[in-house]
Formats: C-alpha cells, sequence, structure tokens
C-alpha cells in the first residue's frame, strides 16, 4: 500500500476533505517503478501540538475508494514520514505519534505509532502500532 500524505493548515480545511488524490484507488501507475503495486490512497493530516504523554498529535482522514475511519497501515507510513522528518540531532528517536481519525464520519478513533530511526538517525529501524478495536461485523469466506 502506497499513501499521498497531504499537510493541511488547519481542522476546517481537513472537514473539506472529500476524497482519495488518485482516481483509481487500484491504479498505482502514477508511483515510480519498484512501487507500482498494491493500492494508492490519500492520507490528510492536521497538527494539533502534543497530549498528555508527550506524544505529537495529529487529526487526520483517509481515502481510498471511501472514506476509511481508521488506518493502521496509512498512519504507520505517516508517522514515518514525521519521523523522517525530525532533525537529525534527535538521532534514532524513538518518535511518538497519536494520530486521531474518523471524526468527520462519527467513528472517532486513535491510533498510536512509535517510530525508532536506524542508527545515525537515518533510515527506519522499528515502527510499533497500537491501539483499541471494536468489532464491527463478522464474516465467511467460501471458496467455490
Amino acid at each position: 500500500m502506497s499513501f499521498i500524505l497531504v499537510p493541511l493548515p488547519d481542522l476546517p480545511t481537513l472537514a473539506q476533505a472529500r476524497a482519495n488524490l488518485q482516481d483509481n484507488t487500484y491504479d498505482p501507475s502514477p508511483l515510480d517503478e519498484g512501487w507500482r503495486n498494491g493500492i494508492l490512497a490519500t492520507m490528510y493530516f492536521v497538527p494539533q501540538g502534543e497530549d498528555a504523554f508527550g506524544r505529537k498529535k495529529y487529526r487526520t482522514r483517509m481515502f481510498g475508494s471511501r472514506e476509511d475511519p481508521g488506518t493502521g497501515s496509512a498512519s504507520c507510513a505517516l508517522g514515518c514520514y514525521l519521523a523522517g522528518k525530525e532533525p537529525a540531532e534527535k538521532n534514532q528517536g524513538p518518535f511518538r505519534f497519536v494520530f486521531e481519525q474518523g471524526v468527520e464520519m462519527g467513528r472517532r478513533n486513535e491510533i498510536a505509532v512509535e517510530v525508532v530511526r536506524g542508527e545515525g538517525g537515518v533510515g527506519i529501524e522499528k515502527v510499533v502500532l497500537s491501539g483499541a478495536a471494536v468489532e464491527v461485523m463478522e464474516g465467511t469466506l467460501l471458496t467455490v
């Protein structure tokens, strides 16, 4: 999965987001060679300061073929991107983030991501995703 990460200036602008910037979620052809597989979706984000635990807070919205109320994979991608933007002096981190998603669609959730950069602050060494989950459906797939 690949994500178009879009910083927005404020929550009113975030509330206006309506769709994936890629018309066809299942067409990754605009990506560079070697990245053209899987889906291509859009994650919009707005910084919201820090929470009581010192994690950097963001409000987010993610659109693929529809809006998703909580997206761990996009949150991990965004956390890695944001950790990569931290100054080199912060070395490996860890860098802690909390993403609040699903608010506009009435299905609010929080996703926490911790990122550790590689030696000397280069690359990504480790990503930890956490949060709570609620079962919203159950089903069985049958092969024919």
